[in-house]
């Protein structure tokens, strides 16, 4: 008997030790808030970060790897401008943050896109798991 409460309690270890988000939301706030512990908490592994800086890396393998590169990229307030555009919810599991800057005739200058990629896991919860820098 005491054999299957063990069993039983390694079992559920995994889905109180590790932070994981009913909504995407809350892992966006995170990011807004430059909380990178949080949003690392909250991500899934390996980890895509293609946002168009010398941290980019397809397969992030380790959250200090990733607490370091967003650490990195939050204190040179490198999505600032990105994530004052417009978001827009395209679908379940992608937020998108969408910035346009105009010349002064009113044309389109640029565009670009801050894509957050989500999924749930195993505990049915949600994890970021890519970041990708459109435009």
């Amino acid at each position: 008997m005491t054999y299957f409460k063990l069993m039983f309690l390694f079992l559920l270890l995994p889905a109180f030790c590790f932070a994981q988000a009913n909504d995407p939301k809350d892992i966006i706030i995170a990011f807004k808030d430059k909380n990178r512990q949080k949003v690392v908490s909250y991500s899934a592994f390996p980890f895509k970060l293609e946002v168009g800086s010398t941290e980019d890396d397809k397969a992030i393998l380790y959250k200090d790897i990733l607490e370091r590169k967003l650490k990195k990229l939050f204190s040179s307030n490198y999505f600032d401008a990105l994530l004052k555009g417009k978001q827009i919810i395209d679908k379940k599991g992608e937020i998108v943050f969408e910035s346009r800057t105009f010349t002064a005739k009113g044309e389109l200058e640029s565009e670009s896109a801050l894509v957050f990629h989500f999924r749930k896991n195993k505990i049915n919860k949600w994890v970021l798991y890519e970041l990708i820098l459109a435009g």
